[in-house]
């Protein structure tokens, strides 16, 4: 047993530490969200606002900037959203084998036993 106990702490500590390493890497996208905004606003300054014949070239490369910023802003806070919602269902599933092997109450089988019982009194 005791080698049950030393693998289930081996496999906390393993669990704790890939929960903050996705903590961390929500931090690092978080700031890496809020520096290509920052670079997005200055470059927006860059460009000119009017169109004419010979800022043409310049208000598209301005459009594609735009773009290219707001698809990487999208794709990092859909990282993030991802991120979140992987580290939930750890922190789910993990509550669920903890409740299982501290002798939680199995639903499921209770649910079939009332049935059964049921079924029992009406016949």
């Amino acid at each position: 047993m005791p080698e049950e106990q030393d693998d289930g702490i081996v496999k906390d500590t393993i669990i704790d530490e890939l929960l903050e390493k996705y903590s961390k890497s929500r931090d690092e996208l978080e700031t890496d969200l809020a520096d290509i905004t920052k670079l997005k606003d200055h470059l927006q300054s860059l460009f000119p606002d009017d169109i004419n014949f010979r800022n043409k070239y310049v208000m598209e490369e301005k459009i594609k900037s735009s773009t290219s910023f707001y698809s990487t802003i999208l794709s990092i806070r859909q990282e993030i959203n991802k991120s979140i919602s992987n580290e939930i269902d750890i922190r789910r599933k993990l509550s669920i084998k903890s409740d299982d092997t501290t002798g939680g109450v199995d639903i499921r089988k209770l649910a079939e036993e009332v049935e059964n019982i049921n079924k029992e009194k009406q016949s």
